[in-house]
């Protein structure tokens, strides 16, 4: 004789559960069954009216013993055995959370749930901030019986969204966040910012922040006439670390800004360079290190959302000026000397010398004229001294002062007080055949970012009398030649 045995027995949850972990607006419910099941629930606000015990359930919530909704007290938040026993309700009923018809009620959250001898962890999205939840549960083994409603409460946080600190130390972006946090990030370059960062903040602000920034604007934003979105986003808050986006932006702008963090740009706008995400710790810091995303000579933004890792609420913040570092040395470009000849014996300028007698003993005179030598950028002088390295901005008298001149040789700045760039010019006299002009006698070429080579960047100007050909003809006018050693 055979005889299928069927479990009947309906399930229950074990000794402790089940156990609730609320955020902000989420619940994680772990749950644990004596048998393998399906437990369907039902998580339902109330609202408080007065005192703890007075209170309105969203979902009809009756008391079998009272006829009346149960004493809050009498509730339980676990299945700890320390809790009171859940009231024996008469509604809803066992069927009514086993159907889950609430579709037209956006407040009640429901769903089912297959449950082991195992914890189950089930989060449930989409609750109210700092609201007393009743979390309703029926159970369903392998026969159609089901158990009583067994309710249990809960009661979700306060919004606590991190504060995102941004530094940037190119390549990288270092960040930080005031709670553990989920963070999205985002890498735009300047000439490809969505519109919306550009868009005026002030039409942007939130309904009921409206006066207060108004009032607060021209603080906020001293010396910026129209403050931007992206303003909004580097500009921090006096006291805090909250971004006056995070302040004052309406739901519809948080929104677009986050899915062109998370996600990219829309149609018809330009791409972002890079994005990517970071598990933050609170008050650890963290490096992005952007190189990959970026090309030289282009600034970007790096713009970054972060929320609570037990909350949904985000909290934006940007930083600028974000760059691949230049890490070249300046190079020689070209160097061009005009002369007027001079006589050796004072008194006679080379006008008074004719050219057949000039040309036959060009070395034997003396020069004044002028020299231009083109960097590709921006020169400074890199003096070392005992392991110090000291970088220093030069005007036009301050270079003249650093180089190193050959005997006889007098050099002065076209531009002795202006800040000296990538183009430099010097009137010379006293030039005789093989002298020199060295940048630098005491230091070493470099650039704002201290870029030199190991053994130093240096250039050695040597003028040149007799630029003869071949056959020993004067082919050009004496002038400066470059010996460059980078």
């Amino acid at each position: 004789v055979y005889k299928q045995f069927s479990d009947t027995q309906v399930p229950s949850f074990t000794t402790s559960y089940p156990k609730f972990i609320p955020g902000d607006s989420f619940v994680t419910m772990q749950l644990q069954l004596d048998r393998a099941g399906t437990v369907y629930y039902v998580l339902a606000p109330i609202e408080k009216t007065g005192t703890a015990d007075e209170y309105v359930p969203t979902l009809v919530t009756i008391d079998k013993n009272t006829n009346k909704p149960p004493v809050l007290d009498k509730v339980p938040k676990s299945g700890d055995v320390l809790e009171p026993k859940p009231p024996a309700l008469s509604k809803p009923t066992n069927l009514a959370v086993f159907e889950q018809d609430f579709a037209s009620e956006p407040e009640i959250k429901y769903g089912k749930e297959s449950v082991s001898t195992s914890q189950r962890s089930v989060t449930v999205q989409g609750l109210k901030a700092k609201t007393t939840y009743f979390a309703y549960f029926v159970l369903k083994g392998q026969s159609q019986k089901l158990s009583e409603v067994l309710c249990y409460q809960f009661t979700t946080g306060d919004v606590v969204t991190p504060e995102i600190t941004l530094w940037e130390r190119s390549p990288e972006v270092q960040v930080t966040t005031t709670t553990s946090a989920k963070l999205d990030w985002a890498l735009y370059a300047n000439d490809s910012l969505f519109p919306l960062l550009l868009s005026e903040f002030k039409p942007l602000v939130r309904d009921d922040k409206q006066s207060e920034y108004l009032g607060n604007e021209s603080k906020l934003f001293p010396g910026i006439t129209k403050p931007t979105v992206l303003d909004a986003l580097t500009t921090t808050i006096m006291g805090s670390k909250k971004s006056v986006f995070d302040v004052y932006a309406n739901d519809e702008t948080i929104k677009s800004v986050l899915e062109h963090i998370q996600v990219g740009q829309s149609a018809g706008e330009k791409p972002y360079a890079g994005k990517g995400s970071l598990d933050m710790v609170q008050n650890q810091m963290q490096a992005v290190d952007c190189t990959k995303y970026m090309t030289p000579e282009t600034q970007y933004y790096f713009l970054a959302a972060a929320r609570n890792t037990q909350g949904s609420e985000y909290s934006f913040k940007a930083v600028g000026n974000v760059h691949l570092p230049d890490t070249e040395p300046p190079q020689f470009l070209s160097v061009t000397t005009t002369v007027d000849r001079m006589a050796s014996e004072a008194g006679k300028d080379s006008y008074t010398v004719p050219d057949y007698v000039w040309s036959q003993s060009p070395a034997s005179y003396k020069y004044k004229g002028a020299v231009t030598v083109e960097f590709s950028e921006r020169i400074y002088v890199l003096i070392t001294q005992n392991g110090q390295k000291t970088l220093i901005e030069l005007n036009g008298k301050d270079l003249v002062d650093h180089l190193d001149l050959g005997y006889g040789l007098t050099v002065t700045s076209t531009r002795p007080d202006a800040p000296v760039g990538s183009i430099v010019t010097l009137e010379f006299t006293g030039a005789t055949h093989s002298t020199t002009i060295t940048f630098f006698r005491d230091g070493a070429i470099s650039d704002s970012n201290s870029n030199t080579n190991p053994s130093g960047t240096h250039l050695k100007l040597t003028f040149d009398a007799n630029r003869k050909s071949g056959t020993g003809v004067q082919i050009a006018d004496p002038g400066f030649e470059a010996t460059w050693n980078n």
